[in-house]
């Protein structure tokens, strides 16, 4: 089994599913994957907020920096793209 984003969605998919170019995520869903991640814990509000305050706290800017860098990673790894 395989995980992919399919239509907006999070599926489990055979690994013979992956064959089919439909079926498949691709590059062009990572961006989406990622935003979705983020939205997971920042609204765009909360985002501008941390860019707006980086260097007045840069605690929270770290955090919210290594969050998007794991969603990023995460996104490669259920669009079934390389990872750096």
């Amino acid at each position: 089994m395989a995980l992919a984003y399919v239509n907006g969605e999070y599926m489990e998919i055979e690994d013979t599913e992956c064959t089919s170019v439909d079926n498949v995520s691709t590059p062009a869903d990572y961006g989406n994957v990622v935003e979705e991640l983020i939205r997971q814990r920042y609204s765009v509000s909360q985002e501008l907020a941390i860019l707006r305050q980086k260097d007045a706290k840069p605690e929270e800017y770290i955090e919210y920096y290594n969050y998007c860098e794991e969603c990023k990673v995460e996104a490669k790894r259920l669009c079934n793209m390389e990872l750096d």
